[in-house]
């Protein structure tokens, strides 16, 4: 008999529909074997399955505005040091900050087995992974759905030139 594992899906689309579809089926898929299965979203939808977390309106806001995260997005727009974000697996605003570990943990009631990142743009950080894995030793897995990581954001590599920015 297979052992039950325990698997928490981040997600940084909407897994109810376009692309976090993807983190949808992975989660159907791994229930129907008889895992445990919990999704946990930045975006804001409403879903009737439990195991579908998604941060609230009201409480992203909070999570995002920090005073340090107005201050740096100040200097930047004062020394145009700014980088194409667009182009980027984590955006510049999003490199160095905890902003959705502290959510994330509060949401699981026990280290998983895993953690399997999907569309982690404007979701969780370098800094976040960090914290997450520190706090559950629980390996972290990135779901690649198309080129972006390795384009430096393009979807598909074609004539892509975003990791020359």
């Amino acid at each position: 008999m297979r052992k039950q594992c325990n698997i928490v899906i981040l997600c940084g689309a909407n897994p109810c529909k376009g692309p976090g579809i993807m983190a949808l089926n992975i989660f159907e898929e791994f229930s129907k074997d008889g895992h445990i299965v919990k999704i946990i979203s930045n975006q804001h939808f409403e879903s009737t399955i439990k195991e579908i977390i998604s941060i609230g309106k009201i409480e992203k806001f909070f999570i995002r505005f920090k005073p340090s995260l107005v201050f740096n997005k100040l200097m930047k727009m004062i020394y145009h040091r700014r980088k194409h974000s667009k182009y980027s697996m984590f955006s510049l605003d999003f490199q160095k900050k905890n902003l959705y570990a502290n959510y994330i943990l509060r949401n699981i009631h026990e280290p998983p087995d895993v953690f399997i990142l999907v569309f982690s743009h404007f979701f969780v950080s370098v800094s976040d992974l960090k914290k997450i894995y520190n706090k559950t030793k629980a390996p972290i897995l990135f779901w690649l759905a198309d080129s972006a990581a390795f384009t430096g954001g393009c979807h598909f590599t074609w004539d892509c030139k975003g990791y020359m920015n």
